[in-house]
């Protein structure tokens, strides 16, 4: 999501911004420290957002900093492959990043920019993940150009119809490699991504966490703290006990992050949250 979305800025206004943009069209290079990956520009909306790399460059560059060449990560709600492609450049030949994207249009632009890229290292998985095997239905955000998963599917919606798989279950009968890194982005349904990945997600080789919650989008009687327990469930700990294999790890603010995240991620436990604009980030990782 970019920045005007995280911070409330309804489709409509979003919109009209871009248009002030200027037409779409062509491909946008970007830079993240000693990385350059090409994107296909689709939009002007697209163009916006990678400017700017969806508001997310420093959490982006912290992620790329500490995979090492081999690893494997699921980039749950990849959208058009911002991450997976900065990822399967750092994770190199030998890793691979398997990408969730269910948006088809979102899906075909993720396979063009890997492809634009040249990495034969990222699998793109169109479904969604969740804790059960169901229909849902894909609604267009509300902060942003993207779409969310409906909480209730079935009730004459006009929503996109897609198929949701239940995590662990899709690993096992996939054969998926099981991740060092998990980054999940899905704009209120990151309960059920998470509760759906809790064998994954406890599995010793998983040791990094990212889940973006968006607090207004999650179900009735969950919230963050809800979250933040299945994590901690799943093998993250906070700085109280932080003897555990794995600490969770965030930031108050924007300028805390900028300038806290190379060191804090090494090593040092924080069970802060960092929340932006109605948008808290949780990050785990082993110690």
């Amino acid at each position: 999501m970019g920045v005007l979305g995280r911070c409330g800025v309804r489709g409509l206004v979003w919109r009209a911004f871009c248009r002030l943009l200027g037409p779409g069209g062509g491909i946008l290079t970007l830079e993240l420290g000693a990385q350059r990956a090409r994107f296909y520009v689709y939009s002007n909306w697209v163009a916006a957002d990678l400017r700017t790399f969806g508001g997310e460059e420093k959490l982006l560059h912290c992620l790329v900093s500490i995979l090492k060449p081999g690893d494997v990560v699921y980039d749950v709600g990849a959208q058009m492959g911002l991450y997976s492609v900065f990822l399967g450049q750092a994770v190199g030949a030998g890793g691979q990043i398997i990408a969730f994207e269910p948006e088809p249009h979102q899906c075909e632009r993720l396979r063009g920019n890997v492809a634009l890229n040249g990495l034969r290292n990222v699998r793109v998985c169109r479904v969604a993940l969740g804790d059960c095997a169901c229909e849902s239905e894909l609604l267009p955000s509300e902060i942003g150009a993207g779409h969310r998963l409906a909480q209730v599917a079935g009730r004459g919606g006009t929503g996109l119809k897609v198929q949701v798989v239940q995590g662990d279950r899709l690993v096992e009968t996939e054969n998926l490699p099981q991740p060092r890194a998990v980054k999940i982005d899905v704009e209120g349904h990151e309960y059920a991504v998470l509760r759906g990945l809790r064998h994954t997600l406890s599995n010793p080789h998983c040791q990094i966490v990212c889940c973006e919650v968006h607090p207004r989008f999650l179900p009735g009687g969950v919230g963050p703290d809800n979250i933040l327990g299945l994590l901690r469930s799943c093998g993250t700990r906070d700085a109280t006990s932080c003897r555990a294999h794995r600490i969770s790890i965030s930031w108050h603010s924007k300028s805390e992050l900028s300038c806290g995240i190379p060191l804090r991620i090494r090593g040092a436990p924080c069970a802060a949250r960092w929340n932006s604009c109605g948008v808290e980030y949780f990050f785990g990782e082993a110690n």
